[in-house]
């Protein structure tokens, strides 16, 4: 999983996934029953702009947003949200497509985030 090791941060773009709650509940990549809530599924936004990120998220039940710095070092991208959370994973941006993985050594990656690639988006 590599994207260009000369990046600093992600590419000024805009990338959405779909979930559905089920695809959660049934994916091995769960912690805990803890990620499980309303504001882990449905359409899900991160745009990315000079160093910066937001991440928004909807459904029917429940709407969520937040934002804060990132920082890539070559396949490593970290995420310091604005509310004290970090988050740390591997990633890869291959066409239209941005893929985050897990890493245990590296730190905490949610599982909404890592379930499946990103589409970019216009």
């Amino acid at each position: 999983m590599a994207i260009c090791p000369q990046l600093r941060q992600p590419p000024e773009q805009r990338h959405e996934l779909h979930g559905r709650l089920d695809e959660l509940a049934q994916s091995p990549l769960l912690y805990d029953a803890g990620e499980l809530n309303d504001e882990n599924w449905g359409q899900l936004m991160f745009t990315f702009e000079h160093g910066r990120f937001t991440s928004t998220q909807t459904n029917p039940k429940a709407t969520w947003s937040g934002s804060g710095a990132v920082r890539v070092d070559g396949d490593t991208v970290s995420l310091a949200l604005d509310n004290g959370e970090h988050f740390v994973m591997r990633w890869n941006l291959k066409g239209n497509q941005l893929s985050f993985a897990r890493d245990e050594s590296l730190g905490i990656a949610p599982t909404p985030f890592i379930i499946k690639p990103w589409s970019r988006q216009p």
